[in-house]
């Protein structure tokens, strides 16, 4: 996420939200649904002056309870198909 701010005039901003493939549960997840849906809530974190976002696949119900493999492939395919498609230029 790129700012225009400087740092003299604003402090960074940075959030820490959860991450799920699927339909959102209710439950701790600052992100979930599709892959569309996901890079809507990367850019609405932009548009607020995030300047960081930390993403986590640990929650109880996550994939890093199903196991490393499972854990892997979240990360993976969040990579391909959120973060890879935001970086390219528009």
């Amino acid at each position: 996420m790129r700012s225009t701010r400087t740092s003299a005039r604003m402090p960074r901003l940075s959030a820490r939200v959860s991450v799920r493939f699927g339909p959102p549960s209710g439950g701790p997840y600052g992100m979930s649904g599709d892959a569309a849906a996901m890079r809507d809530d990367v850019r609405a974190f932009a548009a607020l002056g995030v300047d960081e976002l930390a993403v986590g696949f640990g929650a109880p119900e996550g994939p890093a309870a199903a196991g490393p493999e499972a854990l892997v492939a979240a990360i993976e395919r969040f990579d391909r198909e959120v973060v890879r498609p935001l970086a390219q230029p528009t």
